[in-house]
C-alpha cells in the first residue's frame, strides 16, 4: 500500500473472521482483506495498515463479543476507534451500489461512514467493557500458564468473549479421565456397597 497522510479502516467484525477495508481521503479502496480472528494474524494486518498512513481511523460495527480481540488489540496500540452499529451499517449500505450484501461490502461501508459521520461514538480504554477486555487479554497468557488439566476454567472469559477463550485453549477437550466430577449424594449411595450391620444382644 502506498503511503497517505490519512486513511480510515472499516472492519466488519464477525465470529471466526473479520473483512478490513482500508480508504484514504478521496474514498479510494487501498486494501480489503478477509483475516481470521487470531491475535497473530490481527497483529500482522494491524501494523501494516497503521504503516501506510500518519494517520488511521478505525470504524467497527461491533463492540463486544467477536470484536473483543481488535479491539483490544487496537487501543493497546493506542489507535482510534469509532463505533458505528450494525443497523446503521445497514440503512446506510442501501446508499452503495455493487457487490452485493458481502462482507467486503459492509466494511467498506463502516470505513466509509467513518470518514464521512462525525456523529459516531468513539471507543476510549476508560470504557468498563474496554477496560475488562485490556485486562482479559493482558492476562491471557498467564491464564493459559497456570491453567491445568484437572481443572475447569473458572474464569468468565470464554462465556462473555468466545474468541479469547479460544485463543488461550480453554475449549481444547481434556484427555479422558482427567476431570471426573464427584457424584452426587443419591448416586454414590447406590453405588457403595452393602455392608453387614451386628445389632448387639
Amino acid at each position: 500500500m502506498e503511503l497517505v497522510e490519512r486513511a480510515w479502516a472499516g472492519i466488519d467484525a464477525g465470529k471466526g473472521h473479520h473483512h478490513v477495508v482500508v480508504i484514504d481521503g478521496e474514498g479510494r479502496r487501498m486494501l480489503s482483506r478477509r483475516v481470521a480472528n487470531d491475535e497473530l494474524d490481527l497483529e500482522t494486518l494491524i501494523a501494516a495498515i497503521v504503516d501506510c498512513a500518519t494517520e488511521v481511523n478505525w470504524t467497527i460495527d461491533l463492540a463486544d463479543g467477536p470484536a473483543a480481540l481488535v479491539l483490544a488489540l487496537l487501543l493497546g496500540r493506542g489507535q482510534r476507534v469509532w463505533y458505528l452499529p450494525g443497523v446503521a451499517v445497514n440503512r446506510a449500505s442501501d446508499g452503495y451500489r455493487g457487490e452485493g450484501k458481502t462482507d467486503a461490502k459492509g466494511a467498506a461501508v463502516i470505513a466509509d461512514q467513518g470518514r464521512m459521520r462525525r456523529d459516531l461514538r468513539e471507543l476510549r480504554l476508560d470504557d468498563p467493557l474496554i477496560a475488562e477486555l485490556r485486562m482479559l487479554t493482558g492476562h491471557r497468557a498467564d491464564i493459559a500458564a497456570d491453567r491445568t488439566r484437572d481443572q475447569p476454567p473458572a474464569h468468565p472469559a470464554p462465556r462473555r468473549f468466545p474468541c479469547i477463550g479460544k485463543s488461550i485453549g480453554l475449549h481444547q477437550p481434556r484427555p479422558a479421565g482427567a476431570y471426573q466430577p464427584l457424584p452426587d449424594p443419591a448416586t454414590a449411595r447406590r453405588r457403595r456397597p452393602e455392608r453387614g450391620l451386628s445389632v448387639p444382644s
